[in-house]
């Protein structure tokens, strides 16, 4: 299977609870998985303290640039010019592709911007409230954190 993650986060968010979720699947995946074949989309070269076996490959995206230039033409092309199976954004989907190539997968870690709006930034709120609903009718999959959280998805 060829799977690719936009690992992204485990960089840009490092010491937050995404930037450590997205960091530990990819270490993890480097450690344990020598079948499938991988593409990490991740903001910069300096991976060193990732062991990269030859099932994975790293596609550097510019980290000066968060616009979205990325999820709608580059990461979309590499999908489709690789034959992908699946596609996995671990930050709530936000930066999932508006094309669909292949199967789509997101972690959604919590609706605190649902129930406590006061606690996010109002930037990453609007995106959250705008974007997250469209992203959820577009995967074929999503991971939550616990059954406590998918609970609370469910209900909202």
């Amino acid at each position: 299977m060829k799977i690719g993650i936009d690992a992204r986060a485990a960089r840009w968010y490092r010491g937050t609870g995404i930037g450590t979720y997205t960091y530990q699947i990819i270490y993890n995946i480097c450690r344990l998985d020598k079948i499938n074949k991988y593409t990490f989309f991740l903001p910069n070269e300096n991976n060193s303290d990732l062991d990269i076996p030859n099932n994975i490959e790293i596609n550097i995206i510019d980290d000066r640039s968060k616009d979205t230039f990325w999820e709608d033409v580059y990461i979309p092309n590499v999908i489709n010019n690789t034959n992908m199976d699946a596609y996995f954004v671990p930050q709530n989907g936000i930066g999932l592709p508006k094309d669909k190539p292949c199967r789509f997968f997101i972690t959604l870690h919590d609706v605190i911007p649902y129930k406590m709006p006061e606690t996010v930034g109002p930037q990453y709120l609007d995106i959250y409230l705008k974007e997250v609903p469209e992203i959820i009718k577009r995967v074929d999959g999503i991971i939550t954190v616990s059954n406590f959280s998918k609970k609370i998805f469910h209900k909202h």
